[in-house]
C-alpha cells in the first residue's frame, strides 16, 4: 500500500481535528529520529547487493536473470 493510498482511505476520511493531532504525532516521532542526511533519500547500501545475483559471475544474461527472477518473484507472490 502506498503513502497515498493510505492518505486517501485513512486519513483525508478523518475530521480535521484528528488529522491536526495525525500530524502533531508524526512531528513528535520524527523530532525523536535522527536528522536525515541531504541526498539520503532514496539512498542504497549497494554493498547489500553483493552476492545477490550470483548467476551473473557465471555468466548469464543479466536481461534473462532479470526476467526470470521477476518471474519468480511473481509466482511467490501469486501463491500467498
Amino acid at each position: 500500500m502506498t503513502v497515498e493510498e493510505i492518505f486517501k482511505r485513512h486519513i483525508k476520511p478523518l475530521p480535521q481535528l484528528e488529522r491536526l493531532r495525525l500530524l502533531a504525532m508524526i512531528a513528535e516521532d520524527l523530532t525523536n529520529q535522527p536528522p536525515v542526511e541531504d541526498g539520503a533519500e532514496g539512498a542504497y547500501d549497494w554493498m547489500a547487493l553483493r552476492g545477490i545475483a550470483p548467476g551473473l559471475l557465471a555468466g548469464e544474461d543479466a536481461q534473462h536473470w532479470v526476467s526470470h527472477t521477476r518471474r519468480e518473484s511473481d509466482e511467490q507472490r501469486a501463491v500467498r
